[in-house]
């Protein structure tokens, strides 16, 4: 019944993930863009001269991304972006246009916001007049083609913005996980292997992800076990470890690694007594256990994850301590402790530590941040 409520939580956790939205990451690096168009009827056109800023001037501004997967390339939201910069550098050095400006579109590392960043140079109209016929033979001389509306390298121009356009659209999909993250996950072994003895894992990791496949941090957190024959008593031990992670793909959806490797601190022993018999001295003796998780700790780990959330089965091997003593109290006038040692004796029992290794799977549920 354990087993199956688990499994139905788990469902319900994987299809809460599958219809969430996930943000995504969108970079774009423009070289220039020029379009001087003209428009029919035909009229005697008007010409001016541009008094350009000999200096390159940068102006940054700062969106809330609203892209999504479902949005894919969301080009108009983009492009409102760029056009609404490049009027604020406009504003900025009261210009009439930039010349040759240059546009780079870059995400933020927790993917919240959108910054678009422009360069180039500040210019005014100056000095109108209609067009001369020196005017004319200057344009020609330049290969602009006033009856066709631009100039002849426009085209090349457009196809280099297009090709652009198209390779920031298949990459879109891809979810940027690099930089510093915070995970909290949540593991239960379900009886796999070794019985019911580990109960409950919780541990947050912090670290930073250095790529997609390779992301190194550490953590703590706490493990409580339940162990047999001690009852209700529980041990408890505080893990400290490194992590090493990664991911295969670049999606949302994606499988992972990720290891564990480092100690566990006993927090709590788990601790039982009981007398050795019912007649005689062996009324008056104890038996004392007692038992705790320390040492070195090794956690492979391999999931699933949706986004931000992951499910994945983890296999622990551990350390386990566990001693046994006897003692007596309250012991009538008629024994001595000699005759405590010689029943112990009779029945070879005495002090002794224990150590062992153990290892059990556990089911894992985490969210990074």
């Amino acid at each position: 019944m354990k087993t199956l409520k688990f499994t139905f939580m788990l469902l319900a956790v994987m299809i809460f993930t599958s219809c969430t939205t996930t943000k995504i990451s969108y970079e774009e690096y423009m070289t220039r863009q020029a379009e001087p168009v003209m428009i029919n009827p035909y009229i005697t056109p008007t010409i001016a001269d541009l008094d350009i800023s000999e200096t390159k001037e940068t102006v940054n501004e700062t969106f809330k991304n609203d892209l999504t997967l479902k949005s894919k390339f969301d080009n108009k939201s983009v492009e409102a972006w760029k056009e609404a910069t490049l009027a604020k550098m406009m504003r900025e050095f009261n210009s009439d246009v930039i010349v040759a400006p240059t546009y780079n579109v870059t995400t933020s590392k927790d993917m919240k916001n959108i910054t678009v960043e422009i360069s180039g140079y500040p210019a005014k109209y100056v000095n109108f007049r209609s067009l001369s016929v020196a005017d004319s033979a200057a344009m020609r001389a330049h290969a602009i083609e006033i009856a066709k509306g631009g100039f002849t390298d426009y085209e090349r121009i457009t196809e280099v913005r297009t090709h652009t356009n198209k390779k920031t659209s298949e990459t879109i999909e891809k979810m940027s996980r690099l930089g510093n993250f915070f995970s909290i996950e949540a593991g239960a072994n379900l009886g796999l292997i070794g019985g019911d003895n580990l109960v409950l894992d919780v541990q947050g990791v912090y670290g930073v992800q250095i790529n997609n496949y390779l992301g190194i941090g550490g953590g703590t957190g706490f493990l409580t076990t339940a162990i047999d024959g001690f009852e209700k008593e529980r041990a408890i031990s505080l893990p400290l470890f490194v992590n090493v992670r990664g991911y295969f793909f670049e999606s949302g959806v994606t499988p992972y690694y990720s290891v564990d490797f480092g100690f566990l601190l006993p927090i709590k022993k788990a601790k039982s007594e009981k007398v050795m018999g019912s007649y005689g001295i062996a009324e008056y003796i104890n038996q004392n256990l007692s038992a705790s998780f320390k040492g070195l700790a090794f956690s492979p780990e391999l999931g699933l994850a949706f986004g931000k959330f992951h499910v994945g089965v983890e296999w622990k091997f551990y350390k386990s301590h566990s001693s046994v003593t006897y003692s007596y109290n309250n012991l009538p006038d008629y024994y001595t402790s000699s005759d405590v040692n010689e029943y112990l004796d009779d029945y070879d029992l005495s002090d002794k530590k224990y150590k062992d290794g153990d290892n059990a799977f556990f089911l894992k549920l985490g969210l990074t941040f």
